[in-house]
């Protein structure tokens, strides 16, 4: 199901000389995340808009391969 929650904004405070950052920002005014460039920042807010979570997918232990009885392959 595809939301309207994530909108990109111009991200205005902020002290450095980058002027490309944008915010991405949920229910209006809370920022979510700042992105460097309104491409890459309109990819992400697409994709949150589809699935709020897909920043956060593959961070647990057992996806990055840390969990005590996972089967390492790299020996």
């Amino acid at each position: 199901m595809k939301h309207k929650d994530f909108k990109v904004v111009p991200c205005k405070q902020n002290n450095r000389d980058v002027t490309d950052l944008w915010e991405i920002r949920v229910g209006g005014n809370i920022c979510f995340t700042t992105v460097r460039g309104r491409e890459r920042a309109d990819e992400i807010c697409e994709m949150l808009n589809e699935d709020p979570y897909a920043l956060e997918r593959g961070q647990d232990r057992m996806s990055r391969g840390g969990a005590v009885n996972y089967p390492r392959k790299d020996f």
